[in-house]
């Protein structure tokens, strides 16, 4: 759910990281993609699906892989290091296999 009511705010930072004109302040640069794409196609559409498959790929790796890895580096799960060490190899992990989808993500948001 966080994603899809983040993602406008994303497509905006994307389309004004490439944009040809510096003129424009930011609220009227928003306002001018409403205005002649809609708000669904303009700021919601654009990169939706694969934001919301990279991070669903992302967590459920991290929370999928973080008792198997805890288990392997503590048998009794006890230790505060591996428990750090397990989070962040399976976050690693879990954002290594997303990037893919994540710069797909940003591909379609900066071409819409």
């Amino acid at each position: 759910i966080v994603i899809a009511v983040t993602n406008p705010l994303d497509s905006v930072k994307q389309r004004w990281q490439i944009r040809q004109c510096n003129s424009a302040a930011l609220g009227s640069f928003t306002l001018d993609i409403v205005r002649s794409e809609g708000v669904w196609s303009g700021l919601w559409k654009p990169g939706l699906a694969t934001n919301m498959l990279a991070c669903s790929i992302s967590v459920g790796t991290r929370l999928g892989l973080y008792p198997s890895l805890r288990d392997a580096l503590s048998p009794d799960g006890s230790s505060g290091g591996s428990r750090f060490a397990s989070g962040l190899l399976g976050g690693a992990l879990g954002y290594i296999a997303s990037a893919p989808l994540f710069a797909a993500s940003r591909v379609a948001q900066a071409e819409a």
